[in-house]
């Protein structure tokens, strides 16, 4: 279990260096999702990086190799209240994130 925890908090810091590296102004939150999130990562995992932005866009999902890892990166904007509300259903798998980085957007 230790093992787990350190490897999971090496996929946050991993997750945090990245987002050093590749900035979004329109950054909301970053999450880690998949076996970080719920902690069952191992050396073997890879990182799934969920990133909401603030605006409207269509989403993107891509590979990326940073420091010798695979990110599976995904952005996509914020959900609304009134979304989350309708659906939740649909954003239940935010129980299972690590937050790597949230920012409060400007409204």
């Amino acid at each position: 279990m230790e093992q787990s925890k350190d490897v999971t908090d090496f996929f946050v810091s991993l997750a945090r260096e990245f987002l050093d590296e590749w900035p979004l102004a329109s950054l909301v939150c970053a999450y880690a999702g998949g076996s970080v999130g719920r902690g069952e990562v191992d050396a073997y995992s890879d990182l799934d990086l969920h990133i909401f932005v603030e605006g409207e866009g269509e989403p993107s999902c891509e590979n990326r190799l940073f420091r010798g890892h695979v990110i599976q990166l995904q952005v996509q904007a914020a959900p609304t209240d009134e979304e989350v509300y309708e659906n939740p259903w649909a954003w239940r798998y935010l129980k299972e994130a690590k937050v790597v980085l949230a920012l409060f957007p400007s409204r």
